[in-house]
């Protein structure tokens, strides 16, 4: 009997250890011993897809709202435009016709009398014109088309009237900055090698250091207008050298007329009477007899002691100021320092913590009232000019302490070299 109940317990425990992978037993005949196989819990019963109930949730509606009727009324016309395009073909973005831009304006000087210029601009170009009327008999004259502006300019120009203008933006250079190549190579070898790639140099030169003058590794290049202008960063590779072409970096220059030295225009497109840079006569500069340094030059712009193209010019400077103003005034950020610093400042000796305290010595005697102490806070003065007082003063303070601590320390190195040689005489 005992031995049957072992061979159960066996059979049970090597049936459960290792369970068949279908789920049945591998020896249909070990069923008559008896054995008991385990079922498997804390799963869910499974059920085929047949079964499975179609889920409940609603059905989304995206348009519960039905459509409202709409109608173009413009169909007619798309309808005639499609009939009049025969091919079929519609413009694209790049067919498009681009916008010429306006023209330049032009500044017209001493116009005392503005019918002579009404009448010669109507017979131009009636209604295609616009004048804007400036100080100090300014005129500034806008064109509407190029064609008006280049008949305008050649009709005053005709007439000695002073004007400057500008030059027309199609026809402007584009510049480039070209790096990584030798300062020595031939210019008119690098031009031939650019025209192989379509871009057409004006004009380049060699860039040279601000301080030192000595030629750098960098050129200016002017290339002729073109639609494929940009296509120039794209290349990397010049006459066997890594290069880099790069745009130049725009300065807050104010441009200046080297023929008449006002602001604002260049001598290229300046029709007005000379003036001279270092006095006020009316000649080109390289005509002036002053060759040599001259102490009794004149600026033609402010009328003060120095040529008319100093970046000091009050002139100069206001134009500086306006065209690129500071995004915070100095003056500000002054206060704003001196604001900060003041609760550290001291003046004769006394700390802040002595001037609310009212004593005079740091002694923690009382003081006057505290309408007292603040006008008195309020006189001191600037805080940095106390703090570098006050520093000077920490700074001999210190010195005349380590020079009595050397002294001292001299004192005593003697009298321990006095003690030890007696003290060795004594033991001999």
């Amino acid at each position: 009997m005992q031995s049957s109940v072992m061979t159960t317990s066996t059979s049970s425990l090597t049936a459960t250890d290792n369970p068949p992978i279908g789920g049945t037993p591998m020896d249909e005949d070990n069923d008559d011993t008896g054995a008991q196989w385990q079922a498997a819990t804390g799963k869910r019963k499974g059920s085929s897809p047949s079964n499975r109930r179609p889920p409940l949730k609603q059905p989304k509606i995206s348009n519960w709202l039905g459509g409202v009727p709409t109608a173009n009324k413009f169909n007619e016309l798309d309808e005639e435009h499609s009939s009049d395009n025969t091919n079929g073909e519609q413009l694209t973005g790049s067919e498009c016709p681009k916008r010429e831009p306006r023209p330049p304006p032009i500044f017209i000087y001493n116009v005392v009398v503005i019918q002579p210029l009404t009448a010669l601009l109507n017979a131009i170009a009636p209604n295609g014109y616009t004048v804007k009327i400036l100080s100090n008999d300014q005129v500034k004259l806008q064109m509407q088309t190029i064609e008006a502006y280049r008949m305008a300019i050649k009709e005053l120009q005709d007439r000695n009237t002073e004007l400057h203008t500008y030059q027309i933006k199609k026809e402007r250079t584009f510049r480039v900055v070209l790096k990584n190549l030798h300062h020595s190579v031939d210019h008119e070898e690098l031009k031939k090698e650019l025209l192989e790639q379509g871009h057409t140099v004006i004009n380049l030169f060699n860039v040279r250091h601000r301080v030192t003058k000595k030629p750098l590794p960098m050129f200016y290049v002017n290339l002729a207008p073109k639609e494929n202008n940009k296509d120039i960063y794209s290349i990397t590779k010049l006459m066997s050298c890594v290069i880099k072409f790069e745009a130049p970096i725009n300065k807050r220059e104010i441009p200046q007329c080297t023929r008449c030295q006002s602001f604002m225009h260049t001598k290229a497109f300046c029709r007005r009477p000379p003036k001279c840079v270092k006095c006020l006569g009316s000649h080109f500069s390289k005509d002036c007899n002053r060759k040599e340094k001259d102490e009794r030059v004149k600026c033609t712009n402010c009328r003060q002691n120095h040529p008319a193209n100093y970046k000091g010019c009050e002139v100069y400077k206001a134009l500086q100021r306006k065209l690129y103003p500071r995004l915070r005034n100095i003056r500000e950020r002054e206060m704003e320092s001196g604001s900060a610093n003041s609760g550290s400042s001291m003046r004769d000796g006394r700390t802040y913590v002595d001037a609310v305290n009212g004593s005079a010595d740091g002694g923690g005697a009382s003081g006057p009232g505290p309408s007292t102490q603040s006008n008195e806070i309020a006189q001191t003065q600037p805080a940095e000019m106390n703090g570098m007082e006050e520093l000077k003063e920490m700074m001999k303070q210190l010195m005349s302490q380590m020079s009595t601590n050397m002294t001292q320390m001299s004192t005593m190195l003697n009298l321990l070299t006095t003690l030890v040689s007696n003290q060795k005489k004594n033991d001999d």
